[in-house]
């Protein structure tokens, strides 16, 4: 029974709050650590955050390891923005990278927050190199997992 009550109040914040993305994984891992002293309740919720994080973060792999944003639901933190470049050689500037990708910030999951501004510009470097016409690839590219451990490691 104690189940379900979790899952109704987690699915009825989710539902008030009208949270999607990053906001999702903010409301669960922040339920996660809400339940420190009751360990039924946190292992639910660290099972579901786990489980809500992995499409956000093959998005968020994509972007720091190639610098492309596949995003169908406009979900990711990173937005890319078309713009015209009708002198190529005038347009790529600091203005034109920072107006290219911005942050959404409420599309930050919380426990990414320290990192957000690395996030941006690790993807948004990789398509600075691919414009001056380089090859991007990372050679050591691991899949990104939510894990409770790695939340010290970001606060560094």
């Amino acid at each position: 029974m104690r189940t379900m009550e979790i899952l109704a109040s987690l699915t009825s914040s989710l539902d008030k709050g009208e949270c999607m993305g990053g906001s999702t994984l903010s409301l669960l891992h922040d339920r996660t650590f809400g339940y420190t002293g009751d360990s039924q309740a946190q292992e639910l919720c660290l099972y579901l955050t786990k489980a809500a994080s992995v499409p956000y973060f093959g998005i968020l792999e994509k972007w720091v390891y190639r610098g492309v944003i596949v995003d169908p639901y406009s979900e990711f933190m990173v937005e890319e923005h078309e713009l015209q470049k009708e002198k190529t050689q005038e347009d790529y500037n600091d203005k034109y990278w920072d107006e290219r990708y911005t942050i959404i910030q409420q599309q930050i999951p919380s426990f990414l927050q320290k990192v957000a501004d690395k996030i941006l510009n690790t993807g948004k470097y990789l398509n600075v190199v691919r414009e001056c016409g380089r090859d991007v690839a990372c050679p050591v590219a691991k899949e990104i997992v939510y894990t409770l451990k790695e939340r010290a490691e970001i606060g560094r």
